[in-house]
């Protein structure tokens, strides 16, 4: 889905600065998804048992190690929600967003 409302960004960033109203709205609307599918990506990389970036992590541990990472997962749900309403979570992966951002639109200009 980046990759969509990167080239529609692209087709319509040029008539949006030169004034055409449907082609900001266009842009504005192309931006903001990509704004959300980059936080969506990011956060379902995050290493937490309910997230696909915990699989990733399960892969690479050894055995011992992974199994005993795995039990996190009937409680995984809860340390994301309490990560997320204490606002650390924000801390850990904003950054990180905030530089994919900057590479995404360094790609439309």
């Amino acid at each position: 889905m980046i990759m969509f409302w990167l080239i529609i960004t692209k087709l319509f960033i040029a008539p949006a600065e030169a004034g055409n109203t449907i082609a900001h709205i266009l842009t504005l609307m192309a931006l903001a998804g990509i704004m959300i599918n980059s936080l969506l990506m990011i956060l379902n990389l995050f290493p937490l048992p309910p997230l696909d970036g915990s699989r990733v992590v399960f892969s690479l541990l050894p055995e011992p190690i992974a199994s005993r990472y795995a039990k996190l997962e009937p409680y995984g749900l809860f340390i994301l929600v309490v990560l997320l309403a204490s606002g650390v979570l924000f801390k850990i992966i904003g950054p990180i967003i905030d530089g994919f951002q900057q590479v995404i639109y360094t790609l439309i200009t």
